[in-house]
Order: C-alpha cells, then structure tokens, then sequence
C-alpha cells in the first residue's frame, strides 16, 4: 500500500468515525484532561491570535479558540470531520469571519500553507501520519517568530502503550472484554496510527525548526494511579508547549 493510499484509509477511517468522535470527552477521562488542559494554557495567551487548528477533528480546539477570542483556522484530511467543525461553530453562535475551515489533501497540503500564522494547535494527530518529522518541519515555517505550537501525542514509554499494543496483536483473547473489545476489533485506531513519540525526541526535532520546548504534561493512566499518570513513564499522552524563537 502506498501512503497516499494509506492516508485515504485513515481519512475514510475518521470520517466514519465523526458522527460519534465528540463522545469520546464523555467517556475517556484522558481525553477530557487534554481538553482542559489545552483551554487552561491557551487561555495564558494574548486574545485575538490568528492559530492554525491542525487535524481539527471535530472542532473541539477551535471552539476553544474561538471561545477565548481567538481567529481559529481549522484544517483536516477528513471531509465529514471539517463538516462537523464548521457546524458545530456555527451553532455556537461564533460569527463566520472569526474562524475558517477547510478539507485539505492526505498528504497535507492545501491553501492554509500560504498563510502565517501567531500559532499552532494539534491534538492527537501526528500518530496518523506518514512523515510526522517531515511535516512538523513544513508546518512551523508557517508558525511567526515568537509564536506557539500546541500538540500532543502518544507516549511511547508508557506501559499503557504497550499493553494497548498487546491487546491489538492479539484480539482473539480481549474480543470480548468490555473496555478492550473495541481496540481489538477491526475498527479499532490501532490499525492508522503509525507512530508513538518520546518528549525529548520531538524536543530536539522541533529545536532544529527553531521551536523551544516551553512544558510538557503526562497524564492517562489507570485511576488506582492516581497521580503517577502525571510522569513521563507512564502517562500515556502529552502535551507539549513550544515557542518560536525570533
């Protein structure tokens, strides 16, 4: 399979799943944390910023955006996820001129390139791509000099990950366990996403871009844990704040 049609896969992959995508903040703690998390560092930033909403999904960060008096540019390779995006906008009441969407290539392309931007937010993508290195490279040349990237991503040091891993290799034994079921089945993420990450590896990665690492959050984990899901061994996701250098 070539990876413009691998990325074709992943993008029908979420357009199935955009219907029910937003129910996730309702079930999954992690993806509530990440939410807030993201609204809670944002909301440190000057208003009326121009940020460019990578893999919008949704549009859960630009709603964030939008909300805290932001101008969110929100870009996507799923059709039905801009789709959702724009309505859910809409029935917000956020007038039209403060936020802009649009469906872009698999392999990331589109008009958006052509602007700058004061900063960047990406949840939950970069997993999903072909080149996450590559692409990072060409989307902070967009990013203004004192500007900000937001993402997040899998831990790959945390052994949530790896049993995560596990029960994908080998789904005949937790097909039918409630709360694994679904990541051994056929429809589970595990078959697009095709990298994990570790904070200091993206951290030299993005220092070469000109991006300073500014923070870094851990949190997922199970809640017998407690406060450990906070640690980069085994918070299953993080989020990390840069700042482009002038």
């Amino acid at each position: 399979m070539t990876a413009s049609e691998a990325a074709s896969k992943t993008a029908a992959y979420f357009d199935s799943e955009s219907p029910t995508w937003d129910d996730r903040y309702v079930r999954q703690s992690h993806f509530r944390t990440r939410l807030e998390t993201l609204r809670n560092w944002l909301a440190a930033l000057p208003p009326n910023l121009s940020v460019l909403d990578f893999g919008c999904g949704t549009g859960v960060a630009s709603a964030q955006l939008a909300s805290l008096g932001h101008r969110p540019t929100g870009v996507d390779i799923s059709e039905k996820m801009v789709e959702t995006s724009r309505a859910a906008l809409q029935r917000s009441g956020i007038p039209e001129d403060r936020f802009t969407f649009e469906h872009i290539s698999p392999d990331g392309r589109g008009a958006y390139l052509e602007k700058t931007y004061d900063g960047m937010v990406s949840l939950g993508v970069f997993e999903y791509t072909d080149d996450p290195a590559a692409l990072l490279k060409l989307l902070t040349t967009r990013i203004r000099p004192g500007g900000f990237l937001i993402m997040s991503g899998p831990n790959r040091r945390s052994p949530v990950r790896w049993m995560e891993h596990f029960v994908f290799r080998h789904p005949r034994y937790f097909a039918v366990i409630p709360g694994l079921k679904r990541l051994a089945s056929p429809d589970s993420y595990k078959h697009y996403q095709k990298h994990q990450f570790v904070a200091g590896e993206l951290a030299a990665l993005l220092d070469s871009c000109g991006m300073t690492l500014e923070r870094t959050f851990y949190h997922g984990g199970p809640s017998v844990l407690g406060g450990l899901e906070h640690t980069p061994w085994l918070g299953m996701t993080m989020i990390l704040q840069f700042k482009k250098r002038p």
